[in-house]
């Protein structure tokens, strides 16, 4: 389950998971994969307290400049993608 303190949750695990997508990915997104790449089983309740916690960190992200919020097609969520791969020139769908 996820800690309350959010120590499941750290900048590292959101960062490095953004820099391996292949595609803008959303909060609900990012927390299921945190929340499995830490050995936990992907409920309803401890997904949606990693979503709140990937949101706070992507929130931070966003005011120092390291990622970008994009629409996503089909989605009523908005995508992350990094300012790296945003520049970059490749293809963001």
């Amino acid at each position: 389950m996820v800690q309350p303190n959010g120590k499941i949750i750290n900048d590292a695990n959101v960062l490095s998971i953004l820099a391996s997508a292949s595609a803008p990915m959303n909060a609900p997104d990012l927390a299921k994969v945190v929340v499995s790449s830490k050995g936990e089983m992907p409920t309803d309740r401890n997904v949606r307290l990693a979503t709140m916690r990937v949101r706070e960190h992507l929130r931070r992200f966003r005011a120092q400049g390291l990622v970008l919020e994009v629409p996503m097609a089909g989605s009523r969520f908005r995508g992350w993608v990094l300012i790296r791969r945003a520049k970059s020139g490749d293809p963001i769908e």
